[in-house]
C-alpha cells in the first residue's frame, strides 16, 4: 500500500550533492531479501553491515553499459584548486553515472505486478512484485531529482563563480549542458565524412517516432538534459503509486534519451575544468582540498628558491585563491533537509565506490561525498531503513564497497514480457 499521492513540499537544501528541488516520493520500508551469496566480513568494514564480495565477472555491474569517468587523481598528482574541482566533481558525475546503470540493468527484470491477480494466486507473490515496483520507482525518483538538482545548482551557481573567479566572460569555458552538447554535434557533424544523408534520415525517424512535438517544445524552452530528467521524475512518481502502472521498456526508453545528452555532458565538462589551471600560476594545494592552503610552489620556469626559503603568498588577483573557496564550498560535508536526509545522503552514500573513490585516502572524510565515520553510521542506523527497498538495488552498500546488482539478468526476479533494450 502506498503511503500518499500527494506528497508534502520539501524545503531547499544546501549544498551541491544534496540540494533536492522535487518532492520526495512517501515510501513503506520493505524489508531488503537476503543475499545471494554468504556475507563476509573483511574485517575493514564499520559499523553492522558485512562485506558483501565484489560484483560477479559474470554479472553486469553499475559501471556499464554507459563507461564512469576516470578521474584526475588515477592520472597524476592534483595540487591545484583547479585540478582538486575538476577531480571532486568527476567523484559526483561517476555516482550519478552508477544510478543510471544501476537502473537500466535492472529495470527490465523488476517483478511485474499485475492488474488483475487471480483469487486462486498466491497473494504473496502479488504483494512482492507490487513492493519492489514502488522500491524501483522510488529509487529512480530519487535518483532524477538528485541529478536534477545537482545540475540546476552546478548551472545556475557553480559555472557562474567559476567564470568569475577566473576573470572570464560568462560561459566562456562551455561547461553548461546546452555548451557541452553543441560541441558534441559540431563533432560529430565533423566526424560523419560523407554520412550526413544516413544521419539526417536517422534523426527523422528520432524525431518521428521517439518525439512528439510538445517534448521538443519543453527540451527548447528549458533544455534537453532538464526536460528528459522531469519525464523520469514524472513518469516514477506515477509508477510509484500505482505499482501495476510500471513498465520496463518505458523507464528503458526514457533512461536511453537522457543517457543521449546526460552522458556525454558529464564526460566532457571534466576535461574543460581541468583547463582552469591554465589560467592560475601556482598551486596552492599539497594534499586533500579541505586542508589548510600551503604558501604556492614557484612555476618550473622561475629559479630554484633556497632551502628552507618562504614561499612568496598568491598574488592577490591569483584566480587560485577565489578557485579556493569554490573547492570548500564543494567539499563540505553534506547537509540535507529533515525531510529529504533519509533519501538523499543513503543514496550518495550507497552510490559511492570506496575501492575507486577514495583517491587512496582510505575512504575517510576527505572522500567524497565527505560523509565521517559517525554520519555514516547515522546513514546505515538511522536514515538508510526507513527506504530500505529502495536502497538494495543501488551497487554499494553504505561503507562504499561493491556489491551485486540484486536484479541484473533477472536474478532473484522474473524477467518481463517486454525485451531487454540494449545500448
Amino acid at each position: 500500500m502506498i503511503l500518499s499521492r500527494s506528497p508534502p513540499a520539501v524545503p531547499a537544501a544546501h549544498g551541491i550533492d544534496t540540494l533536492l528541488d522535487a518532492r520526495p516520493l512517501p515510501s513503506k520500508a520493505h524489508p531488503i531479501p537476503a543475499p545471494r551469496r554468504p556475507t563476509v566480513d573483511n574485517g575493514k568494514g564499520k559499523g553492522k553491515e558485512k562485506a558483501q564480495p565484489g560484483p560477479a565477472v559474470e554479472r553486469p555491474w553499475a559501471d556499464g553499459p554507459w563507461p564512469l569517468i576516470e578521474t584526475p587523481s588515477r592520472r597524476q598528482h592534483i595540487t591545484q584548486p583547479a585540478q582538486h574541482i575538476a577531480n571532486e566533481l568527476a567523484h559526483a558525475h561517476n555516482a550519478m553515472l552508477r544510478g543510471l546503470n544501476a537502473i537500466f540493468l535492472q529495470a527490465p527484470y523488476i517483478p511485474l505486478p499485475r492488474p488483475h491477480p487471480h483469487p486462486q494466486d498466491d497473494h504473496d507473490d502479488d504483494d512482492d512484485a507490487d513492493a519492489a515496483a514502488a522500491d524501483f520507482s522510488f529509487l529512480a525518483h530519487t535518483w532524477a531529482s538528485w541529478v536534477l538538482a545537482h545540475h540546476t545548482l552546478k548551472e545556475t551557481a557553480v559555472i557562474p563563480a567559476l567564470d568569475a573567479a577566473l576573470g572570464l566572460p560568462p560561459g566562456s569555458l562551455g561547461l553548461s549542458a546546452r555548451a557541452t552538447a553543441a560541441a558534441a554535434a559540431a563533432a560529430a557533424a565533423a566526424d560523419s565524412n560523407g554520412d550526413s544523408e544516413r544521419a539526417r534520415n536517422d534523426n527523422n525517424n528520432n524525431n518521428n517516432n521517439n518525439k512528439e512535438e510538445e517534448e521538443e517544445e519543453e527540451e527548447e524552452k528549458e533544455g534537453p538534459l532538464e526536460a528528459r530528467l522531469r519525464r523520469i521524475i514524472a513518469y516514477t512518481t506515477s509508477t510509484h503509486a500505482q505499482p501495476t502502472t510500471y513498465s520496463p521498456s518505458a523507464l528503458q526508453r526514457l533512461l536511453v534519451s537522457l543517457a543521449e545528452v546526460l552522458v556525454p555532458h558529464l564526460h566532457a565538462q571534466i576535461p574543460l575544468l581541468l583547463r582552469m589551471h591554465d589560467f592560475c600560476s601556482t598551486p596552492t594545494f599539497s594534499s586533500s582540498p579541505t586542508s589548510s592552503p600551503s604558501p604556492p610552489s614557484p612555476s618550473p620556469s622561475s629559479s630554484p628558491s633556497p632551502p628552507h626559503s618562504k614561499q612568496p603568498p598568491p598574488k592577490p588577483d591569483d584566480p587560485s585563491i577565489a578557485l579556493t573557496h569554490i573547492l570548500r564550498s564543494l567539499t563540505a560535508p553534506p547537509q540535507a533537509a529533515p525531510a529529504s536526509a533519509s533519501t538523499v545522503l543513503p543514496l550518495l552514500a550507497h552510490l559511492r565506490d570506496a575501492t575507486r573513490d577514495d583517491d587512496g585516502g582510505g575512504g575517510g572524510v576527505n572522500a567524497w561525498p565527505h560523509m565521517s565515520v559517525p554520519a555514516l553510521h547515522a546513514v546505515a542506523e538511522r536514515l538508510s531503513p526507513p527506504h530500505a527497498g529502495a536502497w538494495r538495488f543501488l551497487p554499494c552498500d553504505v561503507w562504499g564497497r561493491p556489491r551485486d546488482l540484486p536484479y541484473a539478468f533477472g536474478d532473484g526476479g522474473r524477467a518481463g514480457e517486454e525485451g531487454v533494450m540494449r545500448v
